[in-house]
């Protein structure tokens, strides 16, 4: 064999088919974390403004936080902004703490959607198809909801793969280790938010009951009080350091109520029909979880008004009214607008200046019901799978139960925000992901047209296309001037939102660019004493025995 013929081998081992749905499942991954970055400002996003008081404590400027949720994510995200402090320079405050949470938010995800490709790789299905389906979570609306906010359900989302995975492994193995990683981070999410340990612990307990009997055995009694320990432990740690219990939830006074019989059984057709938004539909629990499934329906995300994803979103259908009841409805494109023009409707439904809109709510209402019945389908028919398929309805049980009051009062009837989707989220994506990769294996109608199908449905959903103004796109340059890919990242970002405006890698070049700044009054060092130290080294503690296994397994082979 000549070196021609070993280098071409070489070349087509690199480049194989699985290289390549991974190098796509990577692109996307990055290529959505810049999307998210330059559209939208987490800073505005929902309690942003609750939640920041965890970086001040941190910071030394609270005794304590005066809240009561855990701090392995916020602490996470805390380290990270202080080294992007260190080695990146910004202007403003305001830059380094978008950016930063940005950035761990998608680490954080990416992390979770390892232990999910792990986790389906044990349950045998093909590593092709798992790239494939990984790819479509980057504008997964569940998934982009997580990673928009500053919360701890993001972290619930980068565990819950890995949990069921350490399961699996332990079960094959017998390897502690897996028991221990379990064990773990297992406690560090029962402590992390209420509502995330209500859910976790009911899932877990399923699934043990339905795949793991062995572990009541009396022999494992050691790790039962392992387990125990480390709950009182963080439970210990987060209380002296919140000053409040993870059950000592403050809610404002327009939540102190309970949902009424009525909410969870009324919908209204003829509002679905002609007013397909959150103020037609807040006294209905049906309503307003097949429109926020897939859709932003509370308008605080995609569809907020602060941001570029629902900024001058591009009318690429116009309905015209029919002018002579005689002729035939015709549609007619216009090549150089890019628009389709619809003549003949007799609906006044569809003759509305929002109908683009309207109609990203109506699809993505069909499209959740089709969703939530295809999860029923399949986990009758793949009983084996049932679990996984059908922890969106846990969530939304717990969510309704929470609603009614079963938990305490934490119900506002005017919004009826407190069973939106993303409280379970996480689950919505698990479900998600097993569903798509048994599609992919039992249903044989081309992955690639449905991965391609979805994703366009997905954008849509999200508020593409759009037609941007140059105050705007230049809003977008100067945003995409802070990260180090800057040159890299114009590449997509240009053909995507339509970008006319000269792109730069220099902030200093645009001069028309009018900084938001923010007051500096939070100190760059975290105060010693303030540190969550246990959450921080069961963190490290689960790296390390991860590091373990990976190197006894490289041994073993």
């Amino acid at each position: 064999m000549n070196i021609n013929t070993k280098s071409l081998q070489f070349v087509l081992g690199v480049f194989n088919l699985k290289s390549f749905y991974k190098l796509i499942y990577l692109s996307s991954i990055y290529i959505s974390s810049v999307i998210i970055f330059v559209s939208y400002d987490i800073t505005l996003s929902p309690d942003f403004e609750k939640y920041i008081k965890y970086f001040e404590f941190y910071s030394g400027k609270f005794n304590q936080t005066g809240l009561e949720q855990g701090h392995i994510y916020f602490f996470f995200t805390y380290l990270i902004k202080e080294l992007f402090e260190l080695f990146l320079d910004f202007k403003v405050y305001i830059e380094v703490l978008n950016l930063s949470i940005h950035f761990s938010n998608s680490l954080i995800f990416f992390i979770g959607l390892q232990g999910l490709k792990n986790l389906l790789r044990e349950y045998s299905f093909d590593i092709n198809k798992i790239y494939l389906s990984l790819s479509l979570m980057a504008i997964f609306p569940p998934g982009l909801v997580l990673r928009m906010s500053f919360k701890p359900e993001l972290f619930a989302f980068s565990s819950l793969g890995w949990l069921f995975y350490f399961l699996v492994k332990y079960k094959k193995t017998k390897n502690t280790n897996y028991l221990l990683q379990f064990i773990i981070i297992t406690s560090l999410i029962l402590t992390s938010k209420g509502s995330i340990a209500v859910m976790l612990f009911l899932i877990l307990l399923i699934h043990i009951c339905l795949k793991h009997k062995y572990l009541f055995s009396r022999k494992l009694i050691k790790f039962y009080i392992l387990s125990f320990l480390i709950v009182l432990g963080l439970l210990y740690e987060n209380t002296n350091l919140n000053g409040l219990f993870i059950n000592e939830v403050n809610h404002a006074e327009n939540y102190n109520n309970k949902a009424s019989n009525k909410f969870f059984t009324y919908f209204n057709y003829d509002d679905f029909k002609n007013n397909p938004n959150k103020y037609f539909h807040n006294e209905s629990f049906i309503g307003i979880t097949l429109f926020d499934t897939f859709n932003d329906f509370f308008g605080l995300y995609w569809n907020s008004e602060y941001t570029k994803f629902n900024t001058e979103r591009k009318n690429f259908i116009i309905i015209n009214e029919k002018i002579d009841r005689t002729t035939i409805p015709n549609l007619s494109f216009n090549k150089t607008t890019n628009v389709f023009t619809y003549y003949g409707s007799d609906e006044p439904v569809l003759v509305k200046n929002n109908f683009l809109n309207d109609s990203r709510n109506r699809i993505s209402f069909k499209f959740s019901l089709l969703f939530y019945s295809l999860l029923i389908l399949f986990s009758i028919y793949k009983k084996h799978y049932a679990e996984y398929l059908l922890s969106s309805f846990l969530g939304f049980i717990i969510v309704g139960l929470s609603a009614k009051g079963l938990f305490g009062n934490n119900f506002d009837p005017l919004v009826g925000d407190s069973v939106k989707t993303f409280y379970y989220s996480f689950f919505i994506s698990l479900s998600f992901l097993f569903l798509i990769n048994l599609i992919f294996r039992y249903v044989n109608l081309g992955n690639k047209i449905i991965t391609f199908l979805l994703a366009v449905l997905f954008m849509f959903f999200i508020g593409f296309p759009h037609s941007l103004s140059t105050k705007t796109e230049e809003d977008i340059v100067y945003k995409n001037t802070i990260l180090p890919t800057c040159s890299v990242n114009q590449i997509f970002l240009q053909p995507m939102y339509g970008i006319k405006y000269e792109f730069q890698c220099d902030a200093e070049k645009l001069e028309n660019y009018n900084n938001i700044q923010m007051s500096d009054d939070i100190e760059k060092l975290f105060t010693v004493k303030n540190i969550p130290y246990l959450n921080v080294l069961l963190l490290i503690g689960v790296f390390s025995l991860k590091f373990q296994n990976k190197k006894n397994n490289i041994l073993n082979e």
